[in-house]
Order: structure tokens, then C-alpha cells, then sequence
């Protein structure tokens, strides 16, 4: 965004606003289904052979996932296109639900199979993690390592079956396509497992370790600070971000300033996670597992936040819009209320031009929300501007 668009107190303030509603209610609910979910898993598929039950959610988990990402489009069309009411709005519950599911068998397969495989030691978390950062860095994806709270996603955006890409191949080439989508949905994804399971395996290990729950709490702490202290942090990367014309420059915040996200979210999860082993029914574990199983997911999707539970898509540092570098994607009341959140739907605007000129002028788009910002402050009488 340019400078011009943090001017507005409106903006400061919904944005606050978010970021806490993110911290207080979103990551607790998200967590929470993770956590009965991927414990559920542990309880019912064949609990006596572990290795076993690893392979069959990695499996489940990275073909599932696979799938939608091929058939996003015929997806988007049927629940377009539909003419029944009823399918509009149970296909996307349903979608959220099942990829919820798919996305906890993805990541718990990897991460029980290397325990499994390797041991719970500071070596495998170490190694393993690095691993993964590594190659994460080499494709500039670590931005895809930050989950909730930093990030929410919207269940009525009109990308809820879109699953991006690393390498953006067109759906006309088929084969490539289909590598593009595996590689960004199994590769890329399970290079994020390896960094997740490494950092929270070190904070077992050498965070307050004597006492399960304190350790839990630091870890609560040092992610809230960490997440809040990224709030107007966020904001100073996306003006240099905004101001500079050197792509590796720009790569270099994005990567950056993921690392920071990524390590507060982490820290976030972890501690989460075992206060509700510990605290949350500890005498009835299978009860808890399903409560938190039940009740996150209800909860959001009633929030109308559900997709916030799935893994998807490939983000790619340095290639984001200008106005849109470094900044964090946790718009709630800013979605659902854009013009008191002092902003309109840019992105549709900017799509709808793009669509018509056959590209994006990236000097147009700043005008535009420029002139959106101004529009805003005055309280406009349409509900759109036409460029």
C-alpha cells in the first residue's frame, strides 16, 4: 500500500482490531480443531502400530489435498454456477471440513512418521528443521510457514477453492500443472512440517522442560509478544517494501519478516496446544480431543473463518503486489465492514482493470487506492468507483 493508506486512523484501528480478534478467538478455536483432531487420529487409527498410522494420514492427507488443488477450478464452477440455494451453501461448509481434515492428516503423518523414524531427540529437530528452512528459503516460500493468529482467511472470499501455486503454470498445460499443484501442495507443504516440527521440538526440549505447563505458557507469551510486536512492524516492512524497486530487496523483507511471523506463531501453537492437554478435561482426554475437535470448527464456521484450518496454495516472496508487501492477511471486520474500516474492495477493482487491459499497471493500482482513501474519508455515495 502507499504511504498514504496508513494515514487514516480508521485503518490503525481495525487493524488492532483484527490482530486481537485474531489472538483471542481465532488461533484458540483453529488450535483447538488441530489439536482434537490430530489426537483423535492418534486415539482411532490403528493406535497399535504407529508407523502404520502415520503412512496412512501422510498418505490420506497429500492426496486429498492434491486433488483439490487440480480440481479447484471444476470445484469453483459446480458451486458458481449451481442453481440450487442448498448447494451454495452446504459445498462450502463441506469443502472447509474436508480439507480441515486433510490438512491435519498431512502434517501429522510427516511429523509422527519422523518421530517414529529418527526419535524425539534435538538432533532429528534440529537437522530436520533446518532442512526444511533451506529449502524453503531456496523457492522463497517461507512465507507459508505463518498460520493463526497471523493470518485469517475468509470462508465468502471468492477464493475459497483457489489453491496458488509456486510456479503459476496455466491450467491449459496439464501435465505441468499437475506438477506445479503437487509440488506446492505436498512439497512445499510438508518442507513446512520439517520447520514447525524442529522449532517446537527444541522449545520441548530446552524451554522450561522440568514443567510442562509454565514452558507452556512462556511459550503463549513469547508468541503474543512476538505476533504484537509484528503489528507495526509489519507495517514499516510494506513502506520499504512500497518504496523500493530492487526485487531481491523486496525478497529479502518478505523472507525476513516471515521468520519473525513464522517463530511467534509457532511459539503461539505450542503453548496453546498443551494448556489444553494439561487443563482441558486432562481426566477424559478422549472428550477434550473431541470438544476442541467439535467446537473449533463450529465456532468457525460460524465465524465464517473455517478455511483458516487448511493448509493450501504457495505463497512466493517478492512477488506480491506492492501495496499488499510484508503485510499480514488477518482482515475480519475489515472484510465484513470496508468502508467503516476506512477502505473499499481494491482487489476487485484492480482484477476488473487487469481483466480489461490484459495487465496490471502497478502505478495505476497505487492511484487507485489512493483515490479509494480519499473516497473513503469523504463518505462516498457509491458503493463502487469505476476506473
Amino acid at each position: 500500500m502507499p504511504p498514504e493508506i496508513w494515514s487514516s486512523k480508521r485503518r490503525w484501528l481495525f487493524l488492532a482490531i483484527d490482530q486481537l480478534f485474531a489472538i483471542l478467538v481465532i488461533a484458540p478455536l483453529v488450535i483447538g480443531f488441530w489439536r482434537g483432531t490430530w489426537s483423535l487420529l492418534d486415539i482411532y487409527i490403528t493406535p497399535e502400530d504407529p508407523w502404520r498410522s502415520h503412512w496412512i494420514t501422510i498418505g490420506v492427507g497429500n492426496c486429498g489435498l492434491f486433488l483439490l488443488a487440480v480440481f479447484q477450478d471444476p470445484l469453483q464452477r459446480l458451486h458458481t454456477n449451481s442453481k440450487w440455494k442448498v448447494v451454495k451453501m452446504v459445498m462450502p461448509r463441506v469443502y472447509v471440513y474436508v480439507g480441515s481434515l486433510l490438512s491435519v492428516c498431512q502434517w501429522r503423518g510427516l511429523w509422527g512418521g519422523l518421530d517414529v523414524f529418527s526419535g524425539m531427540t534435538s538432533s532429528s529437530y534440529l537437522h530436520y528443521g533446518i532442512a526444511g528452512q533451506v529449502f524453503l528459503w531456496l523457492f522463497r516460500s517461507s512465507k507459508n510457514i505463518a498460520g493463526s493468529p497471523t493470518q485469517i482467511c475468509v470462508d465468502t472470499a471468492d477464493d475459497l477453492y483457489v489453491c496458488t501455486s509456486r510456479f503459476k503454470v496455466k491450467r491449459e498445460n496439464r501435465e505441468l500443472y499437475a506438477w506445479d499443484q503437487f509440488f506446492s501442495s505436498v512439497v512445499v507443504w510438508n518442507a513446512l512440517v520439517l520447520v514447525w516440527r524442529g522449532l517446537w521440538g527444541l522449545m520441548d526440549k530446552h524451554l522450561l522442560p522440568e514443567d510442562e505447563l509454565q514452558s507452556a505458557w512462556a511459550s503463549v507469551g513469547i508468541g503474543t509478544l512476538g505476533v504484537l510486536v509484528n503489528l507495526p512492524l509489519q507495517i514499516v516492512a510494506n513502506l520499504l517494501y512500497t518504496r523500493t524497486r530492487s526485487f531481491m530487496l523486496r525478497v529479502l523483507l518478505e523472507e525476513g519478516l516471515a521468520i519473525l511471523v513464522s517463530f511467534a506463531t509457532i511459539q503461539t501453537w505450542r503453548g496453546v496446544w498443551v494448556i489444553y492437554d494439561l487443563q482441558f478435561l486432562p481426566d477424559s482426554y478422549t472428550l477434550s480431543c473431541w470438544l476442541t475437535h467439535s467446537i473449533g470448527m463450529l465456532l468457525l464456521m460460524i465465524g465464517l473463518c473455517g478455511s483458516s484450518n487448511i493448509g493450501k496454495g504457495c505463497s512466493t516472496s517478492g512477488d506480491t503486489e506492492p501495496f499488499y508487501g510484508c503485510l499480514l492477511d488477518i482482515e475480519y471486520f475489515q472484510y465484513f465492514f470496508p468502508k467503516a474500516a476506512g477502505r473499499k474492495m481494491v482487489r476487485e477493482e484492480r482484477n476488473n482493470n487487469a481483466n480489461q487491459n490484459g495487465m496490471s499497471n502497478k502505478k495505476n493500482d497505487i492511484l487507485l487506492e489512493d483515490r479509494v482513501s480519499s473516497e473513503c474519508e469523504k463518505e462516498p455515495q457509491t458503493e463502487r468507483i469505476v476506473a
